[in-house]
């Protein structure tokens, strides 16, 4: 069951990416997103936004199907393998080349996710074994809730106590708070579906509202995002965001356990690892991924290897630079406004 639950994260979240560049591409020529009636309407009238919104809340319909049948710790990593599916398609449909970094760390993302496959079951104590009660459940994601909601308001409140200057949060923020609200959608959705069990179709019905709840603010945020910032930075952000979150309540709320045996919870961590090293290197490109192993080695020099240096000094210099990957080079306190 688990290998079909892996199959329909990553057609729905294939889906999802290509809804989302639907979207970046229809906020090209649209107003920042807001609750003024005026703007909203310009975003219902527009087709491109509209199919891109259908699409991405399509494939996140869908993927409902897979946390009914596998652990959310397993089912939300391998939701950004969306991102390798969007890049197939960009490639076979839209005729976009790719390079041999693309393929490499779409080959990485790929394997991640058969690592995450063939670790299924042995989990430690078996299925169901010491499962937390189900106040303790809603507890803990009630504060995983709670701690999202003060990390959405503080950039409100960053904005209100700066004075001449209104501070917008940047896309990356946005992102990680968009995937932050999409992994607690999935683990309201699971626990909605857990404690049926016990207290009825009621328990089902109501971790599907809170989870529609989360995920239309993950769009909205997403939104913002796409609007504001480059699709590479808040779709990796994003990723990163449902990953942590959805690893979080997975082994938090619902007592998921890694494989019993050493080498299968190695290999599970190595398979988390390999999926969110091939989403990231996949958005970020290899220029993007030669910034980041630059900017690492300024900060933590004794931590990355002198060949891994130069070549990220090297490729950084000759490769062309994005406006996505402008923000990586640029020092932490230079940021626009």
């Amino acid at each position: 069951m688990l290998w079909l639950a892996i199959l329909i994260t990553v057609v729905a979240s294939t889906a999802s990416s290509i809804g989302k560049a639907l979207q970046k591409q229809a906020t090209l020529g649209l107003p920042r997103f807001s609750r003024d009636p005026k703007v909203l309407r310009q975003y219902l009238a527009c087709p491109t936004w509209l199919a891109g919104v259908a699409t991405d809340v399509a494939g996140g319909v869908i993927q409902v199907a897979a946390f009914a049948l596998a652990p959310v710790s397993v089912v939300q990593p391998v939701s950004g393998v969306g991102l390798v599916g969007l890049s197939l398609y960009s490639h076979a449909v839209l005729g976009e080349r790719l390079s041999r970094w693309d393929w490499a760390a779409a080959a990485l993302a790929a394997a991640g996710t058969l690592v995450l496959g063939a670790t299924s079951g042995g989990e430690a104590g078996g299925p169901g074994a010491d499962a937390p009660s189900p106040l303790r459940m809603l507890g803990v994601l009630g504060g995983m809730a709670a701690m999202l909601a003060v990390m959405l308001a503080a950039p409100a409140r960053q904005a209100q106590g700066a004075k001449g200057r209104r501070a917008r949060p940047t896309g990356a923020a946005l992102g990680l708070q968009a995937g932050a609200c999409f992994g607690l959608s999935a683990g309201a959705c699971k626990t909605g579906f857990t404690l049926a069990a016990a207290w009825g179709p009621a328990a089902a019905a109501l971790g599907l509202a809170a989870s529609l709840a989360l995920s239309s603010t993950g769009f909205a945020l997403q939104t913002l995002g796409l609007k504001d910032g480059a699709t590479v930075v808040v779709c990796t952000s994003a990723a990163v965001g449902a990953m942590l979150s959805g690893v979080g309540v997975g082994m938090l709320v619902l007592g998921e356990r890694l494989p019993a045996g050493r080498g299968a919870a190695a290999a599970r961590l190595a398979g988390w690892l390999a999926v969110g090293a091939g989403v990231a290197g996949l958005s970020a490109g290899e220029r993007g991924g030669a910034l980041a192993v630059a900017a690492a080695a300024r900060r933590w020099r004794w931590a990355v290897p002198p060949a891994a240096r130069r070549w990220a000094e090297r490729r950084a210099a000759t490769l062309p630079e994005t406006a996505s990957q402008a923000s990586l080079a640029a020092p932490s306190h230079a940021r626009p406004e």
